[in-house]
């Protein structure tokens, strides 16, 4: 039980990490929705993907990391708290309740195999994440 808890652990671990590193740009923060949020508000023209807009997406997309879907929803004023929070568990490394579960919900576990893993793990997983 406890090498299969550890194996998930490490799974885990190894997702936690590549969220982390491969996150471009400022962490996204409620401050920096609204600042947006008010330009937006500011050049809307009846909801068109004008130039405006899309600089203005652009601008924020490149800035915080973020996809053009995530960008566009958030200037729209959709799924802020879910953003935030996606935005938030990266940063902090934060793992979902549901992998904390298929490891009994000892967080010290997938800390512990987080501190082990190895310049070859981040490779292959990154390979891993790159087919798939």
């Amino acid at each position: 039980m406890a090498n299969k808890n550890n194996a998930k652990a490490k799974d885990i671990a190894l997702r936690l990490d590549y969220e982390f590193y491969n996150h471009k740009g400022k962490w996204l923060d409620r401050e920096a929705v609204t600042f947006y949020r008010k330009q937006m508000q500011d050049i809307y023209d009846d909801g068109q993907n004008n130039g405006k807009f899309r600089a203005l997406r652009e601008e924020m997309q490149k800035e915080y990391g973020l996809t053009e879907i995530e960008t566009t929803n958030l200037l729209r004023g959709f799924h802020t708290g879910d953003y935030l929070l996606k935005y938030d568990r990266i940063k902090n490394m934060t793992p979902y309740r549901e992998e904390l579960e298929s490891v009994d919900g000892d967080i010290n576990l997938i800390m512990e195999e987080m501190s082990k893993l190895t310049r070859a793990d981040r490779i292959a997983y990154r390979k891993k994440r790159m087919k798939g």
